[in-house]
């Protein structure tokens, strides 16, 4: 029998007796009874909890259905229930495989691959092989998969070439990468770029195929008092989010042709933007906020890089905004736009402290949240976040880079999912709760990034798509002859 609670104290099972529960940690010995603390084991026993019973119910549903869809006799005369979760019976039937790509930090060169602070996106090449950009701090690198390319270092950036000062070995800002953008179709990639102790910020196009061919390339300094957030690439500009503003650059200019405030009843910063692909008919820039609010605003990109002059406006219509905002919704971290269905995907913080990973359909009048994802992380800034989706938006991997890094795998497609929360929004758990989970064996392990692409088996076939597959950069623990960093991908 558990022993009963005392306001003001905790009872310590191991050691048979109660403590009282302090509001600081002035006394490091007696930090488990903190009040900060306590809180802590009791959420992160609650969420043990739920994914145990999570893997409970995903296994009670596998065993029931899974003859149904196997056994020649069942599949023609058992329940149809079965095939309403037809896709999660067959992933947890036959499992995910994996293929190891090994890369040694400590190797030979001037410049180490560090994945502390890195992001990979796959992407088939020119070649038919399929390669890995790897983004750092401040450098680019090409990782091939199953190709017969060696690893290249593709771009290092510094603050004195950016700013054309080379011969000035007094300058001292870093240049580090604020966002890396890449479209896997056209081998592109959108880099922006800022320097430490100053306001200034670059933005270009890497022709990751022709490194040679860079034709846009803008720098702009902003105000002391302008923080700027992020920034995205709609065609023929540049869109910036600072403070509460959003800026709009041509690429040929280092001077803003608009800076507009978004909502003037609302002076909470811009902290992530987005933009949808064009395959919709009409683009949509997204703007998410601090205070939970997400904008939606329809531009024309056959008016963004317009002279003002001609008598044409920004290309943005402003009168079609749509401001989106959920009670429960305090904080937005990043949106996802889906490739083609007008739906996007959204992380943020909720009132009570906890995340919110969602699913918005934008085009839908009102906007509705139509999925909710259950997971188990928090994280408070983008740069702490793993958050990848696939074009489509099948599948989305949440979790957080900080500490060892964990993630979790969602599909958005209904018989992909064992267990499903009937309610509006439908709630979606996790297809795979630990990385542990994919990656069997792995120990000691440091997960930094993640990210979807297509794997060929035959890269001499230039004609196959591949298969979908998710590709993981984790570091092992550090050892004598250093880290070894390392890429492990899965089919999906």
């Amino acid at each position: 029998m558990p022993p009963r609670e005392l306001p003001g104290f905790i009872f310590d099972e191991s050691r048979g007796r109660y403590f009282p529960i302090t509001s600081t940690n002035q006394n490091p010995n007696a930090s488990r009874y903190n009040r900060e603390d306590i809180k802590r084991r009791k959420i992160d026993n609650e969420k043990k909890l739920e994914l145990a019973n999570l893997k409970a119910k995903q296994s009670e549903r596998y065993q029931e259905y899974w003859p149904q869809l196997f056994d020649p006799y069942e599949k023609v005369f058992g329940q149809r229930d079965a095939f309403n979760f037809i896709g999660g019976i067959e992933r947890e039937r036959y499992g995910y495989d994996k293929t190891d790509h090994t890369y040694q930090a400590n190797r030979s060169g001037p410049i180490q691959l560090d994945f502390k602070d890195c992001s990979i996106f796959p992407y088939i090449c020119h070649s038919g092989s399929t390669n890995l950009i790897v983004s750092t701090r401040n450098t680019i690198f090409k990782l091939p998969v199953n190709g017969h390319e060696p690893d290249a270092l593709i771009r290092v950036y510094y603050a004195r070439t950016l700013e054309g000062r080379s011969f000035d070995p007094s300058y001292g800002p870093e240049a580090l990468i604020k966002r890396f953008d890449l479209d896997p179709d056209t081998r592109k990639a959108f880099v922006h770029l800022y320097l430490t102790e100053t306001n200034i910020h670059h933005f270009g196009i890497e022709h990751l195929e022709h490194l040679r061919d860079t034709p846009h390339w803008c720098r702009a300094e902003f105000k002391s008092n302008e923080n700027v957030h992020d920034a995205v690439n709609v065609g023929t500009d540049v869109v910036v989010a600072l403070n509460n503003k959003i800026a709009v650059i041509p690429w040929d200019s280092s001077l803003p042709r608009m800076v507009r405030v978004l909502d003037k009843k609302n002076k909470s910063d811009i902290l992530s933007l987005a933009v949808n692909d064009s395959d919709l008919g009409s683009r949509f820039l997204y703007a998410g906020c601090r205070d939970g609010s997400i904008y939606t605003i329809p531009f024309d990109e056959n008016l963004i890089g317009q002279p003002i002059a001609q008598g044409t406006n920004s290309g943005f219509d402003f009168k079609a905004m749509r401001k989106i905002k959920f009670p429960n919704i305090k904080l937005i971290i990043s949106i996802k736009p889906f490739k083609d269905e007008g739906m996007v995907a959204v992380s943020g913080i909720m009132d009570t402290n906890s995340q919110a990973l969602f699913v918005l359909d934008v085009l839908s009048d009102p906007c509705q949240m139509v999925i909710k994802l259950q997971t188990s992380f928090c994280n408070l800034t983008r740069d702490k976040e793993i958050f990848e989706i696939t074009s489509d938006g099948h599948y989305i991997c949440y979790g957080t880079r900080a500490g060892k890094g964990d993630f979790e795998l969602f599909s958005t497609h209904v018989d992909d999912n064992l267990v499903i929360k009937s309610s509006k929004p439908r709630i979606y758990y996790p297809l795979i709760s630990k990385s542990s989970q994919f990656f069997i064996g792995i120990n000691h392990t440091h997960v930094r990034a993640a990210g979807f692409g297509y794997y060929v088996d035959d890269w001499k076939d230039l004609n196959q798509k591949g298969r979908l597959r998710l590709f993981v950069a984790m570091e092992l623990e550090r050892r004598d002859d250093g880290i070894s960093s390392t890429i492990i991908s899965t089919s999906l």
